[in-house]
């Protein structure tokens, strides 16, 4: 079995888990907190680049590819963080230690529903 297969089976595991919601939506947005500190550099650089080529059509597309693909690995990252935290909070509950994180982490960031959601919002607010 692959990990795109393996991380969509293990995150509608983590669905099916009763955890309480406080303590899922402390993961969550701690979570999120850290994907942003770490993506914030490179964001910035990407950001300074894309001022500095924008004039130039090729380049400017290439990197607002760039860019979606960073943001696809965001949401791949951000779940990974989430399962983390989570597991450091119930680290008795089998069922959560159990749950492999690394094909979570592939299979939210190479998710087909996430990438064309974004892709939308990227073609409407007219940026490709």
């Amino acid at each position: 079995m692959n990990l795109w297969k393996k991380g969509k089976i293990e995150m509608h595991k983590y669905y099916e888990l009763k955890l309480r919601k406080s303590t899922d939506i402390k993961s969550m947005i701690f979570g999120l907190i850290l994907t942003v500190v770490l993506v914030i550099p490179v964001a910035f650089l990407l950001i300074d680049i894309l001022e500095m080529l924008y004039y130039h059509p090729l380049l400017s597309r290439l990197l607002i590819i760039v860019a979606w693909i960073l943001l696809m690995l965001c949401n791949g990252l951000s779940n990974l963080f989430m399962i983390k935290l989570a597991k450091r909070y119930y680290p008795e509950n089998p069922n959560l230690t159990n749950i492999d994180e690394k094909s979570i982490f592939v299979y939210q960031s190479f998710n087909i529903g996430f990438g064309l959601f974004t892709l939308a919002i990227m073609i409407f607010l007219g940026v490709l």
